[in-house]
């Protein structure tokens, strides 16, 4: 049975699901008849204030069925920002027809999951943090990505989907199951990888950076030297750099130093530009 929520000025649909003793997911899979809003249908408070800042709207209130169909970004969380449990369904990103780029952080990933993301048309960019991955197959939503990100989700035991541009960070990652062919920037921080293939052959590739990361070879001895074709870029420093997180970079300086990774209070991973 669903849990009461003691918030004031709930939703038609939010009402209606309680009373009907449902889950967000069990109301997600039993009320498709029922024509409600897709703004009936958001909850979370912490969402609702992410929702009406990318809207450019002063609260939820003012927002629009309209402007969901323009909101290209978004993020979910199972924590809120104070750290308690955030209670947000992993399917509300259907609401959202138009979006390029989703930031997952903390959930279970599971096939159900991927098959949501796969929906969304216009789905560019898919960073996940601090996830655990169960069974997956990401074949029905690579040929739309042209980026995805890992950070901290521990042991990436699956397939790894096809794409241009891969960032892994503070994982652990078997190159076995990643195939380089079509990859032009690959970044993989402060993690343990093995089985990295001889990355000669693939001059395609124009930056490697294993900055920070354990390179293992079949048997399991570390790998002192990567050796790339003349045509890549690469980088394996002991160490990722840090940069102060209060430091501001303009658009100047980006464009004149080409790739740079900031630190901030909002965001607990590296930003980088391919």
């Amino acid at each position: 049975m669903g849990k009461k929520s003691i918030k004031e000025n709930k939703t038609i649909y939010h009402i209606y699901r309680e009373e009907a003793g449902l889950t967000r997911a069990q109301a997600s899979e039993r009320l498709e008849f029922i024509s409600e809003s897709r703004l009936e249908k958001i909850e979370n408070e912490e969402l609702k204030r992410q929702i009406a800042l990318r809207a450019g709207k002063l609260s939820f209130n003012d927002v629009t069925e309209e402007d969901l169909d323009y909101i290209t970004e978004l993020t979910l969380s199972v924590k809120s920002m104070s750290g308690e449990k955030n209670e947000i369904d992993f399917s509300t990103l259907e609401l959202f027809p138009a979006l390029r780029k989703v930031r997952v952080i903390g959930f279970d990933i599971n096939q159900n999951e991927i098959d949501i993301v796969s929906r969304l048309d216009w789905l560019e960019t898919l960073e996940f943090s601090k996830c655990k991955f169960g069974e997956v197959s990401f074949k029905e939503i690579e040929e739309k990505l042209k980026r995805i990100d890992f950070s901290e989700c521990g042991e990436l035991a699956f397939e790894y989907p096809k794409v241009k541009n891969i960032l892994i960070n503070q994982c652990s990652v078997d190159f076995s199951r990643i195939s380089l062919v079509g990859v032009q920037n690959i970044y993989v921080l402060e993690s343990m990888v093995k089985n990295l293939p001889d990355l000669k052959e693939y001059p395609e590739l124009r930056k490697v950076n294993l900055d920070g990361t354990t390179v293992l070879d079949e048997n399991g001895a570390e790998v002192k030297e990567v050796v790339v074709s003349d045509t890549t870029e690469l980088s394996h420093k002991e160490h990722v750099e840090k940069i102060d997180k209060n430091r501001t970079v303009d658009k100047k300086e980006a464009n004149n130093n080409g790739n740079i990774k900031v630190k901030t209070e909002d965001d607990d991973q590296n930003c980088l530009t391919f």
